[in-house]
C-alpha cells in the first residue's frame, strides 16, 4: 500500500525545501557579487608590463619549489601531438556557500582529476593560496611538472606572477616541457583587467602557450574586447600562440561576434571551441 507521510516527515520535508530554496538563493547571490575586474582605473594610468620569471621546479634535495636555469642550448623540437588543458579551479567563496562547495574537499578532488587529463601543458584560472598549497604538494606535480609560480615555506609566491595583492586569485602554468621562457602580463589600469596573463614559451618553434581570465558578464562585451586587443597586439604576431582559459567568450548569439570579431578578424586567429562546436557563426 501507498505510504503515507507521517506529521513529522512532513515538516522534515518542508524544512529541507526550505533550506534548499535558501542555500540556492545564497549560492547565487555570492555567485552575483564575486568580484569584478571593472573599476580598477581609479588613479594614476598604468602601462602594461611584459616581465620575464624563472620557471620553478621541484628540488627533493631542498624539499623545495626553486628557479631553475633554463637551457637555452638544446630545446626539443615540437612533436607530432601535444596535450593541453585548462581548468577554471573556483576560487574559494564566502562562507555562505563554502558549506555548499565545500573547497577544500573539491581542490583535492579537482587534483586527482587533473592528474588523470595527464596534460603537457595545463593552464589553470581562479588559482587561491589554499588551491596553489595543495598542488604543489602532490608528489605527480613534483616529480613531473614545472610551476610558474609556487609558494615558498614563509606562504608567498616565488615569482608573484598572482600578485595577489591585488587580487584574491590568478593564473598558473604547469608544464612537463621545459619552458623556454616564461613571462606574464600586466595590464594597464585602462584594461580594467587585475590578473596577470602568464604566457610559457616552448620548443624550437618558440610555440607560446598563454594562460588567461579576462572578465566575465555577459553585458560588459567592450571591456572582453578592450583587454583581449590589448594582450594580443602586445604580443608578437608572427609566432605562433594558444590563448586559453577562461575567456568568458559567452556562446549566446548577442554575444558571440566577441569570440568572432576578436580572435578570428581583428587577430587573424581561431577560437578552437566554436570550430569544433556545432554552433554556426551568424546564428
Amino acid at each position: 500500500c501507498k505510504h503515507k507521510p507521517s506529521m513529522i516527515e512532513r515538516i522534515v520535508n518542508l524544512l529541507n525545501a526550505v533550506l534548499l530554496r535558501i542555500s540556492t538563493f545564497f549560492l547565487q547571490t555570492a555567485l552575483f557579487f564575486r568580484t569584478k575586474d571593472v573599476g580598477t582605473t581609479t588613479g594614476p594610468y598604468s602601462p602594461s608590463i611584459l616581465t620575464t620569471h624563472t620557471p620553478l621546479q621541484f628540488n627533493k634535495n631542498t624539499n623545495k619549489w626553486e628557479p631553475v636555469q633554463v637551457q637555452t642550448t638544446k630545446f626539443q623540437t615540437a612533436p607530432k601531438n601535444l596535450r593541453i588543458a585548462t581548468h577554471n579551479v573556483l576560487k574559494v567563496t564566502g562562507w555562505l556557500t563554502e558549506w555548499i562547495i565545500r573547497s577544500q574537499e573539491r581542490f583535492g578532488r579537482e587534483t586527482e582529476v587533473l592528474k588523470q587529463v595527464d596534460g603537457d601543458v595545463i593552464g589553470l584560472n581562479e588559482v587561491t593560496v589554499s588551491f596553489l598549497r595543495i598542488l604543489q604538494e602532490q608528489d605527480w606535480v613534483r616529480e613531473n611538472y614545472y610551476l610558474s609560480d609556487a609558494l615558498d615555506e614563509k606562504g608567498a609566491l616565488v615569482n608573484n606572477t598572482m600578485h595577489l595583492e591585488r587580487t584574491e586569485m590568478g593564473n598558473l602554468l604547469m608544464s612537463r616541457i621545459p619552458f623556454r621562457n616564461l613571462k606574464s602580463f600586466t595590464y594597464s589600469s585602462a584594461a580594467e583587467l587585475k590578473r596577470n596573463t602568464i604566457i610559457g614559451y616552448f620548443f624550437e618553434e618558440n610555440l607560446t602557450i598563454c594562460s588567461s581570465h579576462i572578465t566575465a558578464y555577459e553585458e560588459l562585451e567592450e571591456v572582453r574586447r578592450k583587454q583581449m586587443k590589448e594582450f594580443v597586439e602586445y604580443m608578437d604576431q608572427d609566432q605562433d600562440m594558444i590563448i586559453m582559459g577562461d575567456l568568458n567568450l559567452h556562446s549566446i548569439a548577442k554575444y558571440c561576434p566577441i569570440a568572432l570579431i576578436t580572435t578570428r578578424i581583428t587577430f587573424g586567429s581561431g577560437d578552437l571551441w566554436l570550430d569544433m562546436s556545432s554552433w554556426s557563426y551568424g546564428k
